[in-house]
């Protein structure tokens, strides 16, 4: 699983539930809970938020895949904007040459800009 994959997972899985231990990323933290629920187990590292918590297991790990497929949409989305942005920069000839001063925020909203 990529790390971009792994983001999507984690942030679908904090928006459903609320891991008890936080020094553990929210990745780690669901494939527990993904692991206790094969195992026939209920999750002991979290608890479900409103208005999941009537939901099964199986099903509060269902909704998260999705969330997280969503998620990763969106994310790609981002990724291709500001990819957008550092070509038409490229060929604007404004695309400085040390890129430690490149700003994706704005990278990404020139790819945004340029597409419309």
């Amino acid at each position: 699983m990529s790390y971009l994959e792994k983001k999507a997972v984690g942030f679908a899985a904090a928006q459903t539930l609320c891991f008890h231990n936080e020094g553990i990323p929210f990745y780690e933290n669901y494939m527990n809970v993904v692991n206790a629920v094969s195992d026939g187990d209920d999750p002991d590292n979290c608890v479900i938020f409103k208005p999941y918590e009537n939901m099964e297991w199986c099903d509060v790990i269902a909704h998260i895949d999705a969330e997280a497929d969503a998620l990763l949409i969106q994310f790609k989305a981002v990724l291709k904007d500001a990819k957008n942005g550092i070509v038409q920069s490229a060929i604007d000839d404004t695309l400085d040459s040390d890129m430690n001063n490149l700003c994706m925020e704005l990278m990404v909203d020139k790819g945004v800009n340029h597409g419309q």
